[in-house]
């Protein structure tokens, strides 16, 4: 089959059956892709990555994680998580939450802790704001995931508020892919946070008290 990814689409392997332990839980049996994830370990990781676990792993259980301290838990559904709750909408297989850049209205972002790089804009997204042709300096870097590094158009966001916190500076890629959403948002601005997913129950919660 085709897999999508950040930096295209490749193909991929079936295998059925699969059993996956993962913080206490069992999950599967499960289909899983198989393809070489080489690449990817070596420009991301810069070394082996054997495994991806995304939504099984979300999908199963309620989750706390903390990024800035390498901590992730599963947690107890009775107990209110602190922070701003934010509705979760599914869009392209991906789960999404409000963020809004450089005071436009929200926008639905990806929830993505599979991008440990910049934030990422849909190219129609980011014509429709004006991010191109607003005079602010661009530049062209390589960036990708699963499908390869591909060369991608780089510039600064002056301001982009995640549950009710602005960051400014923020830096960010242009996402001409098929799979783009209007924003991904990863690893460097969700480190900012204690986060906690609830994706059987649609919800997320955001607390700046991560840092």
């Amino acid at each position: 089959m085709e897999a999508r990814g950040s930096g295209g689409d490749t193909q991929a392997d079936m295998a059925g059956g699969v059993k996956i332990e993962a913080l206490g839980l069992q999950l599967g049996p499960l289909t899983v892709a198989v393809l070489d994830l080489s690449d990817v370990g070596r420009r991301l990781l810069h070394g082996p990555l054997d495994l991806v676990l995304g939504r099984e792993l979300f999908d199963a259980t309620r989750l706390s994680i903390n990024i800035a301290k390498g901590r992730m838990w599963t947690t107890p559904t009775n107990i209110g998580p602190d922070g701003v709750l934010l509705e979760l909408k599914t869009e392209k297989g991906i789960e999404t939450f409000a963020a809004s850049v450089e005071g436009h209205g929200d926008v639905q972002a990806a929830f993505d802790l599979g991008n440990g790089g910049a934030v990422l804009v849909g190219a129609d997204y980011a014509k429709e704001i004006g991010l191109l042709s607003d005079g602010r300096p661009i530049s062209v870097a390589s960036g990708g995931g699963i499908g390869g590094a591909k060369p991608r158009q780089t510039l600064r966001l002056r301001s982009l508020r995640v549950a009710g916190r602005l960051l400014e500076n923020v830096p960010a890629a242009i996402d001409a892919t098929g799979s783009a959403t209007k924003l991904n948002i990863g690893v460097p601005v969700l480190r900012h946070f204690e986060i906690v997913t609830d994706f059987a129950a649609r919800k997320l919660w955001l607390n700046s008290r991560a840092t």
